[in-house]
């Protein structure tokens, strides 16, 4: 726990010094400021509770001047993964989302190729069914007793940016996703830690 908050603190501290700078340029523009915003779709490949697991999402944003963006992003489990339940200690199938607030700044984005960095501070829940996401039905749902739980979670990513077109771009970076509050005592505690591999496809007024 407290590396984890030693981590999270050199993290803020080197974010907090991109955005410091990203909002003194802005304020250097005497008040004159372009404004633009995107979205779009990623992909996620990544571990979750030691197994290689895919997640997808996506994140939109308010782009200003080109450079700092504000937004939100969110993303779910599409693999299927199984553990045991607490409350039935059956293996049951996993099931994982979550989202929040997104900060990020991109340098020297008039280049082909360029560089952001970006963090996601949000929350999220993880709960068994028995049933799994490709087979839900409404009946399954209306029969089955959830267990679950909720968490809060950051995500710190860096990614290589290609400028396709003026409105078309792909991301493709890396990431490390921290969890805290899983309350389940049949998971440990990092069941939802570690990196992941990202590639974005994101359309919009860059």
């Amino acid at each position: 726990m407290l590396r984890y908050f030693l981590s999270t603190l050199v993290v803020l501290s080197f974010t907090s010094q991109l955005f410091a700078q990203s909002f003194s340029d802005l304020t250097a523009t005497n008040g004159k400021h372009e404004h633009g915003g995107f979205g779009g779709f990623s992909i996620k490949s990544t571990t979750i509770n030691n197994e290689a697991s895919v997640l997808a999402g996506g994140k939109v944003a308010w782009l200003i001047d080109h450079t700092f963006y504000l937004g939100f992003s969110g993303y779910t489990l599409l693999s299927e993964r199984n553990a045991t339940n607490p409350e039935n200690l059956q293996s049951e199938y996993l099931n994982i989302s979550y989202g929040g607030l997104l900060l990020g700044n991109y340098f020297a984005p008039n280049s082909i190729i360029h560089l952001n960095a970006e963090i996601l501070l949000g929350a999220g829940t993880l709960y068994f069914t028995p049933y799994s996401f490709w087979n839900y039905t409404p009946e399954n749902e209306i029969s089955t007793i959830f267990t679950h739980t909720y968490y809060f979670v950051s995500e710190f990513s860096t990614n290589v940016v290609f400028n396709i077109t003026h409105h078309f771009h792909i991301e493709v970076g890396l990431s490390y996703r921290k969890a805290l509050g899983l309350d389940l005592t049949t998971l440990p505690k990092t069941t939802l830690d570690g990196l992941s591999y990202t590639i974005s496809f994101l359309f919009g007024k860059f």
